[in-house]
């Protein structure tokens, strides 16, 4: 059974490797640094402003798959946080 501080680890590494591969994914659609973070950012975020610049299909194709993995890693990432807060005030209490 992994530690309170292990689970935090993985997932926050889960979601930087997302953001990571995201940016890449952008870059090579040929996005520059900035917009590949920011188009990033605001398709895992599901805040949905606009696209940078418009999408081919390719452009479109990833973004859905960003969206899949980025949402679910983002709320796992969440998830633990909120049960280690939720164990720490537990065991404190």
């Amino acid at each position: 059974m992994l530690t309170p501080l292990r689970r935090i680890m993985r997932a926050l590494g889960a979601f930087t490797l997302v953001m990571l591969a995201g940016t890449i994914g952008y870059l090579l659609l040929g996005f520059g640094l900035l917009a590949a973070i920011y188009q990033t950012v605001t398709t895992i975020t599901t805040v949905g402003f606009r696209e940078v610049r418009p999408l081919t299909p390719a452009g479109e194709i990833f973004t859905i798959v960003l969206i899949l993995i980025g949402v679910g890693t983002a709320l796992y990432m969440f998830g633990v946080l909120l049960e280690a807060l939720i164990e720490g005030a537990r065991r404190s209490a």
